[in-house]
């Protein structure tokens, strides 16, 4: 035997949205249906007092209900998605800074401009990989962040 599955916009998910008390939660939310919240209309449920495990309250949003099996007595939780950031990619022109500083100095002392453009090239040879790890770096510890941070406002 199969079980049913309703989607979230599903009327048959409505209904059963509607008499949910004691179904238990999964997904985004975990818990048990403490409670249904309704607005306007009797009918239509638009809020869940969900009782956590730790026996704390959460309000959980209709909208958010992905799915019910009314079989298991279970409403399955999405969870949000967040669209990734691309962090900007920092580009230092070491090449180009000697380059610069360089060029003034040709006309009046070759041979210090020969020096200084072979000691520029050789610096932007060597400070380019630890750049490019410390950039990286630095974006592995800002995803790591961003995937601890604790958000008291939630």
């Amino acid at each position: 035997m199969t079980v049913a599955r309703f989607e979230g916009t599903d009327p048959v998910a409505r209904y059963w949205l509607a008499n949910c008390e004691g179904f238990a939660v999964e997904g985004a939310a975990r818990g048990v249906v403490e409670e249904l919240q309704r607005d306007g209309d009797p009918h239509v449920t638009a809020r869940l007092v969900v009782r956590t495990r730790a026996g704390r309250r959460k309000i959980v949003h209709a909208a958010s209900i992905a799915s019910v099996v009314p079989a298991e007595r279970v409403l399955v939780v999405e969870r949000p998605r967040r669209p990734r950031r691309q962090m900007p990619h920092i580009r230092i022109p070491v090449a180009g800074t000697a380059a610069m500083v360089a060029r003034p100095l040709a006309a009046a002392r070759p041979p210090v401009a020969a020096a200084l453009r072979d000691i520029g090239v050789g610096l932007a040879e060597l400070a380019a990989p630890a750049v490019a790890t410390v950039a990286h770096s630095f974006d592995l510890f800002a995803a790591e962040l961003r995937a601890t941070i604790v958000r008291p406002w939630r």
